[in-house]
């Protein structure tokens, strides 16, 4: 896993799947749909529930939860005792 963000002023530190990322930078066609995948998983460093953006909570998954971007979903789990934000998965739905 790498990490994404680096900024002292974080909540939450941020690192995506090696996968992930590379799925962001070449599978995601639409250019705007990139750039909001790009700019959610920034936002998540200062609060992993955010408001303005489609986020459901996986049932049976106490930590996981999906962000709906146009056709994708990015999903990530939440560790609020170690304060990490882990982008685990995305795909075309």
């Amino acid at each position: 896993m790498a990490s994404l963000i680096r900024d002292s002023n974080q909540q939450y530190k941020v690192t995506i799947n090696r996968k992930v990322e590379k799925f962001i930078q070449t599978d995601i066609q639409e250019a705007a749909r990139r750039e909001d995948a790009r700019l959610f998983i920034n936002d998540l460093a200062n609060y992993p529930f955010l408001k303005g953006w489609d986020i459901d909570k996986i049932t049976g998954r106490e930590d996981t939860y999906p962000v709906r971007i146009g056709r994708y979903r990015i999903y990530y789990r939440v560790d609020s005792a170690m304060r990490i934000i882990r982008v685990v998965k995305a795909k075309l739905k």
